[in-house]
């Protein structure tokens, strides 16, 4: 069974990886494509592909890193009962916070992703790795 400290080093390392893991891979993208990515669906394409690999990374990690716990059963119940205060809580929050900001006048812009995916370029390799960032 892992140790506290244990748990909070893989978690710690697990956050790093997803924080510096998408930059490091859009820097390295950018590198092997050998031209600036001025596009904005090219910078949006790229930065997700970043993203991915960096979860891929994480993915490998929570394997190679074995929890304390078994990994089955799943516990749905037990997740979901975690995330419900959370959900709870959160959504009430954003929701104030975006009419508090039409309120203000203040525009809030979507993430980069979204108007991306809504110009719906299906046939495109680019879009089902947003997807898949996303």
């Amino acid at each position: 069974m892992a140790t506290a400290a244990q748990l909070a080093g893989r978690f710690l390392l697990g956050l790093a990886l997803l924080a510096v893991g998408p930059v490091l891979a859009f820097d390295l993208l950018r590198q092997a494509d050998g031209a600036v990515v001025t596009a904005p669906r090219a910078h949006v394409e790229q930065s997700m592909l970043g993203f991915v690999f960096a979860c891929a990374a994480v993915v490998a990690l929570a394997f190679a890193l074995r929890p304390g716990l078994p990994w089955l059963p799943l516990r749905i119940g037990q997740v979901a009962g975690r995330y419900a205060p959370f959900v709870l809580l959160w959504t009430p929050l954003l929701f104030g916070y975006l009419a508090l900001m039409r309120a203000l006048g203040v525009a809030v812009p979507p993430q980069s992703a979204l108007p991306y995916l809504a110009a719906g370029d299906v046939a495109s390799g680019g879009f089902w790795c947003v997807v898949a960032g996303t």
